[in-house]
This record gives C-alpha cells, sequence and structure tokens, in this order.
C-alpha cells in the first residue's frame, strides 16, 4: 500500500509593532481624513464588540481579485501608543517568505510594500446595532503609492535594526522590527542622559522660549542641532556634562541643512525628533506658543457726539427738533422715573412663573425622585427583557450579564434580542434523563405519570 503524502502546513510570519494611524488632519486619496485620539482609543475598544472584527492584512486598495480575495493575514493586539497619538498593531498570519530576513537585515515584505494605508469607518454600525465612532477594517500594503500619513515609520526603517529572525514555539517565524523608541533616554555619562541634556537646555534663556526646539542630539561630538520656529534658522549648540551631571553649554553657531559644518562625516545623531511638541515632552508643562497677535484698530472718533445722542433722544422722548439739551435731559429723567419700580410680576418675561424657595426646591426633590423610579423601571424592565429571552431558549443564561450591559449602553439592541431565533439554546438542563430524572421525582409525580397510569402486571 502506498503511503499518503500529507502534505507539510506552511510557516507563517509575524511583525511586531506596526504604526498604522498617527493623529492629525492628512490628505488621503478619498479626501481629507482627521484622526484624533479618541478616534483611535475607539478603534481599540470597537474589538471588544463580538460583530467587530480584527483587521485584515491586503495587498494594496483596488481589490483587483473582487469578491472572495483571500487575506494576507490580519492585524492582532491593536494598542495606542505615543500618549494615545499612534495606533499599532502586529501583523500576523502572513505567508513566511514575505518576512523572512536576509543577511543584510531585510525582508521581501520591507521591500515591497514598506508603508500602508488603512481602510476605517466613521460612526460605524456593527451587525449588533452598536454605533462604533471609529474602526479599522483593513490594512493596505503600499508598494509604489505614497501614504497619506507620512509620518509612519516605514518598514524599511524597522527592518534596518533587524539582525534575524527566531521561530515561536507555534513553529510561526516572528521578524523581530521593534526599534528602540525615542522617549527612551540613552546614557551619556555616569550622572547624565539624553533627558538630563534636553532639560537642562530647555531651563535655559534661549531654550525657555517656544520658538526654539532640539531636533537633534550627538553625543560624539557632545552638540545640539537646534531649530528656531520664529525664523526658520537651525543652529549647532555645543554641550558638556561634568562628573556630578551639571550640563553647560556653548554659544549657538548657525548651521547649514547638511550640517556639514557641525560634525565629521558619517556621525549618526543619538536622538531625533519630528516636531517641537514631540522635542519637548519631556518637560512636565511645556511652554505654549504666543497667541497670533490681533490688530486693534482704534474707533473713528465721533465729530459731535453728544448732538448725535441729542438728536436720538429727541426723536424716542417725541420732543421737538429745536429743543435744547437740558430740555432734553429732564425729559428722559422724567421718563425714567416713570419706569422705576415695576411690579415683580411685570420683570418677569411673558411664560415664567415666580415661585417661593421651599416649592422649587420640593419640585427639585420631586424630579430626581422620578429619575431615580424611571432608572429603576428600566433596569426591571431590561431584565424582563433577557430572562423571557433565556427562557424562549434564544441565548444561554452564561449570556445574561453581557446582554444586560449590552442593553443599558444600546436600548436599540432589544430589537436584535427579540430577533433571535426561539429554541436554537436547550432550556432543560443537560443530564435530567433517565436515572437522574428518576432520582429527582416525587411520588406524587410518580402517580401522575401516564406511564404509571396503564401500567399493569399482566
Amino acid at each position: 500500500m502506498t503511503t499518503p503524502t500529507v502534505p507539510v502546513a506552511p510557516i507563517l510570519g509575524h511583525v511586531e509593532a506596526v504604526e498604522l494611524v498617527d493623529t492629525g488632519t492628512w490628505l488621503a486619496s478619498t479626501g481629507i481624513f482627521t484622526a484624533t485620539a479618541e478616534h483611535l482609543a475607539s478603534a481599540v475598544a470597537a474589538l471588544e464588540c463580538p460583530a467587530v472584527r480584527r483587521p485584515v492584512l491586503k495587498a494594496g486598495h483596488d481589490g483587483r481579485f473582487g469578491v472572495g480575495e483571500p487575506a494576507l493575514g490580519y492585524v492582532a493586539n491593536l494598542r495606542v501608543d505615543n500618549d494615545g497619538q499612534t495606533l499599532i498593531g502586529d501583523y500576523r498570519g502572513m505567508p513566511a517568505w514575505l518576512t523572512e530576513v536576509d543577511d543584510a537585515g531585510q525582508s521581501v515584505l520591507a521591500s515591497a510594500y514598506p508603508d500602508r494605508s488603512v481602510e476605517c469607518e466613521h460612526n460605524y454600525r456593527c451587525q449588533l446595532g452598536h454605533c462604533h465612532p471609529f474602526v479599522v477594517h483593513a490594512v493596505a500594503w503600499l508598494g509604489v503609492e505614497r501614504p497619506a500619513i507620512g509620518t509612519l515609520q516605514s518598514l524599511q526603517e524597522m527592518y534596518g535594526v533587524v539582525a534575524a529572525t527566531t521561530a515561536s514555539e507555534d513553529g510561526q517565524l516572528v521578524a523581530l522590527t521593534s526599534r528602540q523608541e525615542i522617549s527612551v533616554p540613552q546614557q551619556i555619562s555616569a550622572s547624565a542622559n539624553t533627558d538630563d541634556v534636553r532639560r537642562a537646555y530647555y531651563a535655559t534663556p534661549d531654550g525657555s522660549g517656544w520658538s526654539m526646539w532640539i531636533r537633534e542630539m550627538y553625543v560624539d561630538p557632545m552638540e545640539l542641532i537646534v531649530d528656531d520656529d520664529s525664523n526658520g534658522t537651525i543652529v549647532r549648540v555645543p554641550y558638556e556634562v561634568d562628573a556630578d551631571g551639571t550640563v553647560t553649554f556653548g554659544d549657538p553657531q548657525p548651521v547649514k541643512v547638511e550640517y556639514v559644518a557641525a560634525r565629521a562625516a558619517g556621525g549618526a545623531p543619538a536622538v531625533v525628533f519630528a516636531s517641537n511638541a514631540e522635542s519637548r515632552a519631556v518637560l512636565a508643562t511645556p511652554p505654549s506658543p504666543p497667541a497670533t497677535p490681533v490688530e486693534v484698530v482704534p474707533p473713528t472718533p465721533k465729530e459731535k457726539p453728544v448732538s448725535v445722542l441729542s438728536d436720538g433722544l429727541r426723536t424716542d422722548l417725541g420732543l421737538d427738533a429745536e429743543v435744547d439739551e437740558a430740555t432734553i435731559l429732564e425729559a428722559a429723567r422724567e421718563a425714567l422715573a416713570e419706569r422705576a419700580d415695576p411690579p415683580v410680576a411685570a420683570q418677569l418675561p411673558d411664560g415664567t412663573v415666580a415661585v417661593d424657595s421651599q416649592t422649587w426646591q420640593d419640585t427639585v426633590a420631586a424630579a430626581a425622585e422620578g429619575r431615580q423610579a424611571r432608572t429603576a423601571q428600566l433596569e426591571q424592565h431590561r431584565r424582563g427583557v433577557v430572562e423571557a429571552a433565556i427562557n424562549d431558549g434564544r441565548i444561554p443564561p452564561a449570556r445574561r450579564d453581557s446582554w444586560l450591559a449590552q442593553l443599558a449602553a444600546d436600548p436599540g439592541a432589544e430589537t436584535v434580542l427579540a430577533s433571535l431565533e426561539k429554541g436554537t439554546v436547550p432550556l432543560e438542563p443537560i443530564g435530567k434523563t433517565g436515572v437522574d430524572a428518576v432520582e429527582n421525582a416525587t411520588a406524587a409525580s410518580v402517580r401522575e405519570s401516564e406511564a404509571y397510569k396503564n401500567w399493569s402486571t399482566s
């Protein structure tokens, strides 16, 4: 007999901690796209809903294979980083040949698809009727296309620090692509690190202003490259760190963008920052940028303000144009005296009723009791709906708390619960038949049984 050939299960590859979305307003192919920290948090929270799937991985947005196109993996462990400003996830379940790393630390995935673009939806309503503010459905790999969010780290950068791959316990190939985050301080001396240098610079007169921010920090030689947002210039600031960790700074020197005059060729910065806000993240309370100055235009003085006022009062009071200002003033005083001290009822606008303080307090207390009673009534109604669904066999008893929570969060879920087919969940506990049923039977129930009534010894 011929021995059957058993196919070998393909090894799948992973890529950890891939940046997917940065907060900001971006120009995408579909138009202006805005992502906030609240959107990113909502994308993570949406995955707790049983009707929201994990994002799938695909090659590009066009869907060239149409319906039934295979996914190339999925995104797991969706989470936020960088103080909630970046959405990241782990690529999982990809063909291993995409993530295998060569001797130079590169892979096919990083070379062919270095960037990515998310397919997301605002205010997505799932099949359970929940409205999710922001959901990521898919992550499309980009090859020649440029990403809409250009601040995301390229896979080429990520794989540039990878030396090898490793196999996990389940036999899947994992690409170790985590990079050193700029928020992790590097030690410069026994008593100071890069964060200490940043704090020291931002405490100086030059660095305390809003416009000066550290773009790059070098250790060999010790110098900062500082950007001045007020005029767009860049300066080199040398610094020293003594034995007790005290940092001192030299005079700033203008440099070119290439930094040719600042250091020997080939030197790599110890820390690089992308923005003023990112550079100042080490400070507890970064200074706010100055408000845009508003030009105050003084009003044009009127030539005869008293005459204009007088003319207006003459008209309002029904006086002749020839009367003098003394007569106008006296007529105005008389008019004000007639309007003084109106009754309380006359001071209230139409439709307003004046009540004493005790009556108002009693009304507020009654309203609070009414709200409590309504809350209890709604809770009792939700419990009744869920118990009815359990008794009808639409949901198992183990889902009682889950459905109660869904009804409290979204009353529309009651329609979904009512639409479930009855009898899909067994109502009787498993095992209450045969011997168990006999052991739990009572004498009265046996006598009333049709089998007992029709039993005979013949």
